[in-house]
């Protein structure tokens, strides 16, 4: 089934907003790691749904740094970095997320 572009941004947003919301424990038990981190993975994985133009007008440059994280988390668990974990969840994503607001609400 092909999806449209709204639906793919409405979950990117989904995914990050949990990640956000689990952002609101302590970063240092495992788990709540692990579930931060799977959701900015499937957050990153609904955005490369779109079109190259439309992630390039989302996120820029940072497409390719999100999707080195994405696959660090895929295929290289045990050496996330929690600190760049924690940095990009208080930093990146609620930027990101209001973007994704602005493209939704239009």
């Amino acid at each position: 089934m092909t999806r449209n572009p709204q639906h793919h941004l409405a979950t990117a947003k989904y995914h990050f907003s949990i990640a956000v919301e689990h952002g609101q424990r302590e970063l240092t038990d495992q788990v709540t790691i692990d579930a931060i981190s799977l959701r900015i993975m499937a957050g990153v994985d609904a955005l490369n749904e779109l079109t190259p133009e439309a992630r390039e007008a989302l996120v820029g440059d940072a497409w390719r740094d999100m999707r080195a994280m994405r696959n660090r988390i895929a295929h290289a668990y045990d050496t996330v970095d929690s600190k760049r974990l924690e940095q990009t969840l208080r930093e990146d994503i609620p930027i990101l997320i209001e973007r994704l607001d602005a493209l939704l609400a239009t």
